[in-house]
């Protein structure tokens, strides 16, 4: 089956859809919890798992999912819930930082706070998402994380009243 891009467009200029980074949504408002993770699910290879600001994107809504952001396994098994070699950024992920949504397997909303905080992605649209998880700020933040964590401490102070 192939995909028309041209409809695609077309359906997002006269606002019947949405176009969110790479991904198209077909409704003019945004999807819900389930329906991001159904998304999502349906762009990444079998057998990976959701991180970053792909998993942070469900959780909350907020900014992007990509580009994609995915953990793929060390070790092979029938299901990603078996399988025990997961490295993250030099970590090793541990089978409690994952968790099933619908379709979609990714990192729990506490293990993608603290993906959000160093991943490669944009500072704002990572800030966001962890300003929504409601993250607390990581002891002795450098680099990247000190610079989210600015923008969500200021987020705070600014919008007291932003609710979920």
């Amino acid at each position: 089956m192939t995909t028309d891009y041209s409809d695609l467009t077309a359906r997002v200029l006269d606002g019947e859809a949405l176009r969110i980074g790479e991904l198209f949504w077909p409704r003019p408002e945004p999807p819900l919890i389930m329906e991001r993770a159904k998304l999502v699910r349906a762009a990444i290879p079998s057998g990976t798992i959701a991180a970053g600001v792909s998993a942070g994107w469900v959780w909350t809504g907020m900014g992007i999912p990509t580009p994609l952001s995915l953990i793929a396994s060390a070790s092979p098994a029938p299901s990603p819930l078996l399988r025990h070699e997961w490295r993250i950024r030099g970590r090793q992920l541990q089978p409690s930082h994952i968790t099933v949504l619908g379709p979609l397997t990714l990192l729990t909303r506490h293990a993608t706070i603290d993906e959000l905080w160093q991943c490669e992605a944009s500072d704002e649209v990572a800030a966001a998402q962890l300003f929504w998880l409601k993250a607390a700020p990581p002891a002795g933040a450098e680099g990247k994380a000190k610079r989210r964590m600015q923008l969500v401490l200021y987020w705070r102070a600014s919008y007291p009243w932003a609710t979920r």
